[in-house]
């Protein structure tokens, strides 16, 4: 990733009183991987989770242009079955074999990893949560303009276990300030585009 696209991240962090930090270290960037793989599929065998998640997937191409609501197949990089089986079924997928595999199979949509970010800054009120909402639009913006994809770790910031051994790692938040977002930056062939309801089907007269 150029010097001068990290640069002027780092300078929309800082302007909204947020710090940016990254790390291509490889050690670090494998324990992130990993620490995601790992929190995704352990949240993913609590059934209510499960439920939730899975109400915002669609399980093929198909479905997936006809609703335009939510994740398809190919947006995840998954089988539509495959997927489809895995919500359905999912502590059959911890047997011995199963769990190796299909942890195997998403690890290697992670492929090509080279840089980890994360944000840090005002997140206990209302007021930091939208601030820190438009500093990820303005970045994301920033980043596509140089060409750069971005891929947040939601799990590793929700689940206590994994954010405890995330900050083992970073090290302890302040006590104003909340790492709010981690995820991986890099180049990509262009990723498959979710498809989605036009603003006029959202809008109610």
């Amino acid at each position: 990733m150029p010097a001068d696209a990290l640069d002027k991240l780092d300078a929309v962090a800082a302007r909204a009183r947020h710090s940016l930090s990254t790390s291509s270290e490889r050690d670090f960037v494998d324990f992130v991987l990993g620490l995601n793989r790992d929190t995704l599929f352990d949240d993913l065998l609590e059934p209510g989770a499960r439920r939730e998640v899975g109400s915002w997937l669609r399980f093929s191409e198909r479905a997936a242009a006809e609703r335009r609501d939510g994740f398809s197949p190919s947006a995840l990089g998954f089988p539509g079955p495959l997927l489809h089986a895995y919500f359905r079924l999912a502590p059959v997928f911890e047997l011995p074999g199963l769990r190796h595999g299909i942890r195997r199979l998403y690890f290697r949509t992670m492929r090509g990893t080279s840089t980890i970010a994360w944000f840090t800054g005002p997140f206990d009120e209302h007021a930091g949560w939208v601030a820190a909402g438009r500093l990820l639009g303005r970045s994301w913006l920033l980043l596509t303009k140089h060409g750069v994809v971005l891929h947040p770790f939601g799990s590793i910031i929700t689940n206590k276990r994994a954010n405890a051994a995330l900050h083992e790692r970073i090290g302890r938040d302040e006590a104003d300030r909340t790492t709010w977002l981690i995820a991986r930056l890099g180049y990509s062939a262009e990723p498959p585009r979710s498809q989605r309801l036009e603003a006029r089907e959202l809008i109610v007269d």
